[in-house]
């Protein structure tokens, strides 16, 4: 996903009841840093308009399902 929308920072999840305080930690980890520290992912700065470079896939997740009712 993030080779098609490379300037997309964002994931959303939406556990269900059952699935693991660690288990969403551990998928957190997985999507917000590639394993490798020779890849990095370009973006444009929204602020300055120049073309940079992280080592953070997708920094922000959101819990799409935290509100009941």
């Amino acid at each position: 996903r993030k080779k098609a929308t490379p300037q997309s920072c964002k994931i959303a999840l939406s556990p269900g009841p059952d699935v693991a305080y660690k288990d969403l930690v551990a998928i957190m980890d997985e999507a917000r840093k590639s394993k490798s520290n020779d890849i990095k992912f370009k973006f444009t700065d929204t602020k300055t308009g120049l073309e940079s470079q992280t080592d953070y896939m997708f920094p922000e997740i959101v819990f799409s399902n935290v509100m009941d009712g």
